[in-house]
């Protein structure tokens, strides 16, 4: 993979999870009314399955590189 495509998608990952944490500090203020906070519930959750899809796909893209590698 090329070094630029990589680092868009670590940036990609990176501007997300900072998104999230963003979203959580915000539904962690007592002021926030009650849709915004379904509004910011429903985008964190969407986020975080983003995130877990990502981290998933990666971890079974290090699984097989070692298993490649172990064999040789």
């Amino acid at each position: 993979m090329p070094k630029k495509l990589l680092k868009n998608k670590q940036n990609s990952f990176s501007e997300q999870l900072k998104k999230l944490e963003e979203i959580v500090l915000l539904m962690e203020q007592k002021d926030v009314d009650l849709e915004d906070s379904v509004v910011k519930l429903e985008e964190g959750l969407k986020l975080a399955e983003k995130l877990k899809a990502i981290l998933q796909k990666t971890e079974n893209k290090i699984v097989s590189l070692k298993n490649k590698y172990r064999q040789n």
